[in-house]
């Protein structure tokens, strides 16, 4: 089995975006890594949020939740006016995606990178 340990998220400001991060998922604060600010997603990933980059390529990064905490973030979001959308393209603007294929929804981190999430209509089956 492989699995994802940690991923470098370029941004301009480490631990604003770090913290950010986790203020709109509801995580535990970010923790210092060697020179990044680490943001543990719980299992055994991290996202190490870089901090040097002058400029930064938007990325995309999608997290999957619960409904519960999907519909936690989403009131976030709003209570924050931060921008979302239902579709990838950007073109439902405040709206959330609830069908069949389970909930979504899109925004941009400070730095621009274009954030996913998302439900599934059961619990995903992990492959061994």
């Amino acid at each position: 089995m492989i699995v994802l340990d940690h991923h470098i998220v370029p941004s301009r400001h480490r631990d604003d975006s770090a913290r950010w991060l986790t203020t709109m998922l509801g995580l535990p604060a970010p923790r210092e890594e060697g020179p990044f600010a680490a943001v543990d997603l719980g299992g055994e990933t991290s996202l190490y949020f870089a901090g040097w980059d002058e400029e930064v390529t938007a990325q995309h990064y999608a997290f999957a939740v619960s409904p519960d905490d999907f519909d936690r973030i989403v009131d976030r979001l709003r209570a924050e006016k931060i921008d979302y959308w239902a579709d990838h393209t950007l073109s439902q603007p405040a709206t959330v995606r609830r069908d069949h294929t389970g909930n979504g929804v899109y925004f941009r981190s400070p730095d621009g990178h274009l954030l996913e999430l998302l439900t599934y209509p059961c619990e995903p089956v992990l492959r061994q």
